[in-house]
């Protein structure tokens, strides 16, 4: 009777025993086995830009190329199959072009790296509708991500006529002068989209100095001819940092715009955030202000927005140069972190100080966060003008433009003045484009100090 008691023991036993090595689990992996599959090298692939609006393009005119990266965030060779573009009618692809070129539509990325192609937005059609003409592509990107195998990047862009233009008296040349004695007026005429109109003459403008219609002399675009000292102001505060793409494309047309330079002409780049940096002063040696352009600043991450065109426009007031002209780029208002002003400046001492040195301020600004009514304030009452860059990607059209309108495109007029060195009045420029569109600006004519 022992015996069987001891025998139903140890089958009791070695039950349990069996059941608590398997127990509830009914996978197929064993207990005491390790799953390392996530150990498995992969690739992993990401587009930048997701997306990309090129904006509004006006007759010949055409925005600046976009470039896009295809990046392996993953830990094994990305092999991409193909890379297409949905309409190459009105969209170009280039596999040869941008920084890191992928070369071919069938690239192998290694693990951490990257490569760049290029579209131009490039519309055909001849006949085009008031509201202008929309467009759309897909950029296509076939890879062996397991995730993502399929990546379309989504295009758009219009074209549309001139519709509107904008004049803007940018700066005078007025001081010393005589009744009768020559004065210099600089002035640039956009469209709707930002682009310079360039094909004006002298019967197109007409100009009232002090309530008196005077004529236009001469009138001609400046296309270098005329030496001009600029001042590029670039955002380094934490909201612009805190996106790296944003620093990539500042930075990249930045360097477009002084590849533009004139023989004549004088830069300096002046980096700003909490604290001011001027980077380079003015100098006309393209690879020194380009190697400010790519240098790392040490500048804080607020943002003194007021203080640093203070800085800029006592610089370039010393410039002998007959043009002047600021740039800068921001994505808010002068802020110490705290919502609160950080400039011992304001706006009123920047746009003062502006007028009576006869300092053009053009601003550009960039993301949602932009304060575009103080922008406008700024370059309205300096004789500069206003660009809204939705994302970091649309700077080098805007940069573009500028460069266009500012090296080559501005107009230079002159004429005989009822002023003298004591005498102040408004000097008024009307343009007329195509007969049926025109657009006009105001400047007062100050008294010579």
């Amino acid at each position: 009777m022992t015996s069987k008691r001891n025998i139903w023991i140890v089958l009791i036993l070695f039950s349990l025993l069996v059941i608590g090595c398997s127990g509830d689990d009914d996978s197929d992996t064993p207990a005491n086995t390790t799953d390392d599959s996530s150990d498995t090298p992969t690739p992993e692939i990401s587009v930048l830009p997701e997306s990309y609006d090129f904006g509004t393009v006006t007759g010949a005119n055409s925005a600046a190329p976009l470039e896009v990266t295809i990046q392996n965030s993953g830990s094994a060779d990305l092999i991409v199959s193909d890379i297409s573009l949905s309409d190459t009618t009105h969209f170009s692809l280039d596999l040869t072009n941008g920084d890191n070129a992928c070369a071919s539509a069938t690239p192998t990325i290694t693990a951490g790296n990257s490569c760049t192609v290029t579209v131009d937005f490039l519309p055909q059609d001849t006949e085009i509708p008031a509201d202008g003409i929309s467009y759309t592509a897909t950029l296509a990107i076939q890879s062996n991500d397991s995730t993502t195998r399929a990546f379309d990047l989504d295009l758009s862009g219009i074209r549309q006529d001139v519709t509107s233009i904008s004049v803007k008296i940018n700066q005078t040349d007025a001081c010393p002068r005589d009744v009768g004695s020559s004065v210099t007026a600089y002035v640039s005429v956009s469209d709707q989209a930002g682009f310079p109109v360039t094909t004006l003459d002298i019967d197109d403008f007409s100009l009232i100095e002090a309530d008196v219609d005077v004529q236009s002399s001469s009138t001609s675009l400046v296309n270098n001819s005329v030496s001009l000292s600029v001042a590029l102001l670039m955002d380094y505060s934490f909201s612009i940092t805190q996106e790296p793409d944003n620093i990539t494309d500042m930075e990249k047309a930045a360097t477009d715009f002084i590849e533009q330079l004139g023989d004549n002409d004088e830069a300096a780049i002046i980096k700003y955030a909490t604290t001011i940096e001027i980077a380079q002063p003015f100098t006309s040696d393209k690879t020194s202000l380009i190697n400010a352009i790519q240098s790392t600043p040490d500048v804080g991450t607020k943002t003194a927005f007021y203080d640093s065109l203070d800085t800029a426009i006592s610089t370039i007031s010393a410039s002998a140069k007959d043009r002047k002209a600021i740039i800068i780029n921001t994505d808010g208002e002068d802020n110490d972190g705290d919502g609160n002003p950080l400039s011992t400046n304001t706006i009123s001492d920047i746009i003062d100080k502006a007028v009576a040195n006869g300092v053009p301020i053009f601003t550009v600004g960039l993301g949602d966060r932009v304060d575009p009514d103080l922008l406008e304030q700024i370059s309205e009452a300096t004789g500069g003008t206003f660009s809204s860059s939705a994302t970091s990607d649309n700077l080098s059209t805007i940069y573009s433009q500028l460069a266009d309108l500012l090296f080559t495109d501005q107009y230079v007029l002159t004429y005989e003045t009822g002023l003298g060195s004591a005498d102040s009045g408004n000097l008024q420029v009307t343009v007329t484009y195509s007969s049926e569109i025109s657009g006009s600006d105001t400047k007062s004519i100050q008294t010579c100090q």
